[in-house]
């Protein structure tokens, strides 16, 4: 009956979804093909080069050479105790409540590249000689048009052919997506949807599995006993090769950790905004952008599965980074060296079970199964697969104390309170416990499979007590339950209870869905409200929780045909847009103000060491980045330092993306499903920027010595980079010398302060090693014209880096002699202010140089 009653619903309410499928859902793959074997190369010669899409993007590593089709398109919860150095929050919690798919080969939605069994690039009606009545080369037609293109690579989720004039909701939306562009991070970056940010993280790809002896949670390791990994070192290193894949995902907020909670929630929330609102996402043309962030989120999932040879779990990588460490470093993730900040990875397994974050890691399979299905069914049944694998590993080490011979799924357990077995996370995002996670992998599994076991799995009861899931809320049947927060990391209970009500029909999680509903779109209950009308729940990233009730009102009012819930939200986004008392939006980018000071290190691209005021705005547009949001009383803080206010969050963004699905299915498509029109060419390019240059100023300079002070800058933008093959000329006119009768063996030069040879770990800071100095070197020797090089081989900085040196003459004659130092006529010197309080000066007569080639400056 299950199965029949939801069926009915999706089918009126999924039209264009499951018509595309032709399918039933719910097909098993053979996990011992699919188990998580990163060395597994039988079909792929490189696997780690496969994350990277012909557009840069993400995809899925490991994909063997078959012709199923990759979907890329082209190309805190915070803690109030946090007060680490740099003042920031990024990694928060306040307790509020490669084994990728078979199916990749990476086909770019720009391309017209024809994946049909003939395996040319052109049309099945094409033939590569030319075939037209004219005899030439050129075919009569004019060859796909970009709409076929895209039908042919997307399928039921390409975009559509027309729009309606352009407008808020789709800009919002539209928009809404670019923080995760933002948030990536691994390979594929550079290159991506946005010219600002590159790959980072890489060593995320080669975590060594062995600590030796070091502190796992504060080396570059896996948190792994030695005695686990080798019971199970054929799954986790059969190449005998040292290292464990974890790499790709997303950072979490304003930092560069990657949390499970908020990644698994950000993950599921996307994924079940497509799931309710696809005619939204294709009406928009935000359905390419959308999957492929989803499967960036998958694909990770996947790859941090590991999987024994029947197909059981045995490990889960929930967290790659420790908060504590991270967070001591401020500036863009593309040059944060895990030499100097380890990021260790942090794994549920047998002996130490994260079953909050494994069960919702499996929510956000199975329900991306669903919205993959149409796509690529054979991907969709790996997700399927891995998210019901990874729900039996959460259910049988859970707070549910279930003996062996009932871990899969076919009995109940006894509810064991003191059991919580949830991830270690360092302290930040804590889980209070797991009921809710496993009752939202339960319930999509319900879903995605039709079978009633799952929803007994939440719903059970023994005598007049709930020895399910609900359990933990609701210990008697004669016991209600009153949802007063919001869906959200920590907190899944909203959602789960909406599904449920709406699979089962039963009327006392009818109520409890109802109640909570009502309660945030003021139709029944006491929600606060701010004076400027935003209903408010915590002033710690209220809009997250804000965003997040509007996407579960606004899926309620769609199923029960109740306008009234999208008339709530669409206030509540209008109070985001800029109807409040700042009179600012708090989606940056989004409407004539915004606020701006955003605390996220990659938009904030600070090149000074650990500067949050450097520069004093950010040096890139986050766009679509929801903002923290206001106090209860209205009132904001727009200061990078306010963390409260003014950070940006994966699972802030996944939440509006959701709110925005929902609007524009609601407010900006009409009767023919025809809806506004995205922007064109977005995003624009940022100007360029001065990337590479030197300061300088003298010191000392008379006729015994020139004493040149350097500053050499590497702040490159587009992306940020370490360049490890930098160096400098200064020129010198020896003239006077050789006019006084001197010679080059008469000249001194000493390294007065070498930057390079400082090695603290941060940005403007060298390796340890000297500066390799040259010359003189001649120039242009007619003219007495030499140059002194100064090379940084191998050193890789990022910002700026000093550099002072003497150049001191020898005296010529007896007691009375005189100096011949004359720094003036020296063209490296032009311009240069002189004396102890002068200022550096931009000079371009100090050259540059990358591996030989200039960059900057004017060679004499």
């Amino acid at each position: 009956m299950l199965l029949l009653r939801y069926l009915t619903a999706f089918l009126l309410l999924s039209a264009v979804l499951m018509s595309c499928s032709e399918n039933s859902p719910g097909n098993k793959v053979d996990s011992s093909k699919d188990s998580n074997n990163p060395t597994d190369t039988s079909s792929d010669p490189n696997p780690d080069s496969s994350d990277i899409g012909p557009d840069g993007s993400d995809s899925s590593p490991g994909g063997d050479s078959d012709s199923d089709t990759d979907i890329d398109s082209d190309s805190d919860a915070d803690s109030d105790a946090d007060s680490d150095s740099d003042g920031d929050s990024d990694g928060d919690s306040d307790g509020d409540g490669d084994a990728d798919s078979d199916a990749d080969s990476d086909v770019d939605a720009d391309s017209d590249a024809d994946s049909d069994a003939d395996g040319d690039t052109d049309s099945d009606s094409d033939s590569d000689a030319d075939s037209d009545s004219d005899g030439d080369a050129d075919s009569d037609s004019d060859g796909p048009t970009q709409e076929e293109i895209m039908e042919k690579i997307w399928g039921p989720y390409a975009p559509p052919e027309e729009y309606n004039d352009p407008g808020p909701y789709a800009e919002s939306f539209q928009k809404s997506l670019y923080f995760f562009d933002v948030n990536m991070s691994g390979i594929g970056v550079t290159g991506g949807r946005l010219q600002w940010r590159g790959n980072s993280e890489v060593t995320d790809y080669a975590v060594p599995l062995f600590c030796n002896g070091k502190v796992p949670r504060e080396s570059n390791c896996t948190d792994m006993s030695e005695e686990y990994i080798n019971k199970y070192i054929h799954i986790f290193d059969p190449d005998g090769i040292g290292t464990i894949n974890v790499g790709g995902g997303f950072h979490d907020c304003g930092d560069h950790v990657k949390f499970g909670l908020p990644q698994a929630y950000s993950a599921s929330m996307l994924a079940w905004a497509i799931y309710e609102w696809t005619d939204a996402f294709i009406a928009s043309g935000q359905a390419p952008h959308a999957l492929d962030i989803l499967k960036r989120f998958t694909n990770y999932f996947l790859r941090s599965t590991f999987r024994e040879e029947d197909g059981r779990v045995i490990a889960f990588c929930h967290q790659v980074g420790n908060g504590s460490i991270d967070h001591t470093f401020w500036g863009p993730p593309e040059l944060q060296k895990a030499e100097d900040f380890p990021r260790p990875a942090f794994f549920a397994t047998e002996e130490n079970p994260a079953s909050d974050v494994t069960s919702a890691a499996s929510a956000a399979l199975t329900l991306a199964s669903m919205v993959f299905r149409p796509l690529d069914e054979k991907y969709a049944d790996k997700c399927l697969d891995y998210g019901t694998a990874l729900y039996e590993f959460a259910r049988k080490y859970s707070g549910n104390d279930i003996s062996e011979d009932l871990a899969d799924g076919e009995g109940e357990g006894v509810r064991n309170p003191d059991k919580d077995l949830v991830a270690d996370t360092g302290g930040y995002y804590t889980s209070e416990y797991d009921d809710d996670d496993l009752a939202w992998a339960a319930i999509w599994l319900a879903i995605a499979t039709g079978d009633d076991k799952y929803v007994d799995h939440i719903t059970h009861v023994e005598g007049d007590q709930y020895t399910g899931y609900l359990g933990r809320i609701m210990e008697s049947t004669e016991d209600g339950w009153y949802n007063a927060w919001a869906h959200c990391w920590n907190t899944v209970w909203s959602g789960m209870f909406l599904k449920l009500a709406q699979v089962t029909g039963d009327e006392k999680w009818t109520k409890i869905a109802v109640d909570h509903v009502n309660l945030w779109a003021g139709l029944d209950g006491d929600r606060g409200v701010t004076p400027g009308g935003l209903s408010f729940l915590s002033g710690w990233g209220s809009l997250r929780y804000n965003v997040a009730a509007q996407m579960t009102a606004m899926t309620w009012g769609k199923y029960v045909d109740n306008p009234a819930y999208a008339a709530w939200a669409d206030t509540q986004i209008r109070y985001i847009w800029g109807d409040n008392p700042t009179g600012k939006s708090y989606i940056v980018g989004f409407g004539d103000e915004w606020h701006t000071h955003i605390h996220n290190r990659a938009a904030h691209g600070s090149t000074k060491d650990n500067s949050l005021r450097i520069p004093p705005t950010p040096s890139h547009v986050a766009w679509g980045a929801l903002l923290g949001g206001p106090d209860g009383d209205d009132s904001y803080k727009d200061d990078i330092w306010e963390y409260a206010y003014t950070e940006v969050c994966i699972d802030y963004a996944a939440s509006l993306v959701a709110a925005m699905a929902g609007l524009y299915a609601n407010f900006a498509m009409d009767d023919k499903g025809v809806g506004e029109a995205p922007l064109e060419n977005f995003p624009p390019l940022e100007p360029e920027q001065l990337e590479y240059w030197v300061e300088g100023r003298l010191g000392q300079n008379d006729d015994m010595i020139t004493e040149p002070k350097l500053i050499v800058h590497n702040e490159t933008v587009h992306p940020p980079h370490l360049n490890p093959n930098l160096s400098i000329r200064y020129y010198v006119d020896f003239s006077e010398f050789i006019e006084a009768g001197q010679t080059l063996d008469d000249i001194r030069l000493q390294l007065t302060y070498d930057g390079r040879s400082v090695d603290n770990g941060m940005l403007n800071s060298g390796d340890g090693k000297p500066t390799i100095v040259t010359g003189p070197v001649p120039y242009d020797e007619a003219n007495h014209l030499y140059y002194y090089e100064f090379a940084f081989t191998g050193c890789k900085f990022y910002g700026s880096i000093p550099l002072e040196f003497q150049l001191q003459a020898a005296r010529i004659g007896s007691d009375n002699a005189s100096y011949y130092m004359d720094g003036s006529n020296d063209y490296s010197a032009q311009g240069l202010e002189e004396g102890k309080d002068s200022l550096h000066v931009v000079t371009e007569n100090v050259t540059m140089y990358s591996d030989g080639e200039l960059i900057w400056g004017v060679e004499p």
